[in-house]
């Protein structure tokens, strides 16, 4: 009986040990994580500055666009027939390339988000 209560606790004290082996494990590998959220948030950053100097740029573009469009505008009220159209269409013209910055922009970012998700991931 005695040896059988032995037994027990010997078994006890391993499922013990086991237990706290495991939360120890458990507690790295929180740990692990926590570093990796860090540096997820890292990236996170960066990724929000590159944001924001898109946004920023594409706020000038805007801004250029706007300002040519009103020396168009300026430009049409003032000159005859003929010299409408012509702007009218150098606006179009304007107003296509601004989108197709903006496209591009708009790429080139995604591009770099994947590129950095990728890096992010090889660790």
């Amino acid at each position: 009986m005695m040896m059988m209560m032995m037994m027990m606790m010997m078994m006890m004290m391993m499922m013990m040990m086991m237990m706290m082996m495991m939360m120890m494990m458990m507690m790295m590998m929180m740990m692990m994580m926590m570093m990796m959220m860090m540096m997820m948030m890292m990236m996170m950053m960066m990724m929000m500055m590159m944001m924001m100097m898109m946004m920023m740029m594409m706020m000038m573009m805007m801004m250029m666009m706007m300002m040519m469009m009103m020396m168009v505008r300026s430009r049409f009220t003032n000159g005859d027939y003929d010299g409408a159209k012509e702007s009218s269409k150098h606006a179009k013209m304007f107003v296509t390339l601004g989108v197709l910055l903006g496209i591009i922009l708009y790429i080139v970012y995604v591009v770099l988000v994947i590129v950095n998700q990728t890096t992010a991931t090889s660790y």
